[in-house]
Formats: C-alpha cells, sequence, structure tokens
C-alpha cells in the first residue's frame, strides 16, 4: 500500500479512481472529486503533522550536539577541574543522553503513544519537573559546597 500522499498523484498518473487503488480492482467511473477533496485534506494533515515530528527531532538533535560537544570541549581544555564544573560535564552527557533517547521515542511513535493516555502524560510532566529540580538543586549545592 503506497503512502498516503502518494494516493492522489497515482490516482491522477494513471487517471484512476483513488477507490480503485485502494481496492486493487478497476472501475469505469472517473474520479469522484469529493473523494479527491478528501484525499487532498488528508494528506495536508499527514505532512503537516510530518513537519511537525521534524521540527521538534532538529530541535532535540541540535541541543544534543550542542551539549556533547561542550562536555567534550570541557574534557579535550581540561576544564572540569573543580567539582562544580565536574558536576555541569555531567549533567551535560545525561543531557545528550535524554536528547537520544528522546528523539528515538518520537521517531519511534512511543511519545504520540504516552502522551494519549492522560494518567500517564501527568506523571510524565510531574517526573519531568522533579528532575528539573533535581538537578538545579544538585548544581546550587555543587555550588556552595
Amino acid at each position: 500500500m503506497p503512502d498516503i500522499s502518494m494516493l492522489l498523484e497515482l490516482a491522477d498518473f494513471y487517471e484512476v479512481d483513488i477507490r480503485e487503488i485502494i481496492d486493487g480492482e478497476r472501475k469505469s467511473e472517473q474520479m469522484n472529486e469529493e473523494l479527491k477533496e478528501t484525499v487532498i485534506k488528508v494528506t495536508d494533515y499527514a505532512e503537516t503533522n510530518n513537519a511537525r515530528l521534524l521540527k521538534r527531532v532538529r530541535i532535540i538533535g541540535i541541543t544534543g550536539v550542542i551539549t556533547i560537544l561542550i562536555a567534550m570541549v570541557m574534557d579535550a581544555g581540561g576544564l572540569a577541574v573543580s567539582p562544580f564544573w565536574r558536576s555541569v560535564k555531567r549533567d551535560l552527557y545525561a543531557w545528550t543522553l535524554g536528547t537520544l533517547i528522546a528523539n528515538i521515542l518520537y521517531t519511534t511513535g512511543w511519545i504520540k503513544r504516552i502522551s494519549e493516555k492522560k494518567e500517564v502524560s501527568r506523571t510524565m510532566r510531574i517526573s519531568g519537573v522533579v528532575c528539573a529540580v533535581i538537578v538545579i538543586m544538585s548544581l546550587i549545592l555543587q555550588a556552595v559546597l
């Protein structure tokens, strides 16, 4: 079965009805304009969702690349000599790993499946906030001590 965005192009190219492609049977009637408009709307919707997903994956990926580059410069330059900066470097590597995991979850569709379950989605948001607070508190404590 072709990708839904290709159905309209295939139907136009072969001059057949979209239902003929989906059903796998040749029919003699002309393409139904109403069905054609519906497929166009569905294709636009799918392309919009794909563009949104790609944008999120790019942002997460760029963030991961930046954090690992900073951590690698800290390693190479010997900048992580104090406990505070070692903690920052460790957190940068952890962030990089987190971005990799997030991209895997986004591209496999797990994020969408998880977010559709309201109780799980709420728990994930709460645990994300708790993790962020823990990281911030850890950095503050390391800087003070």
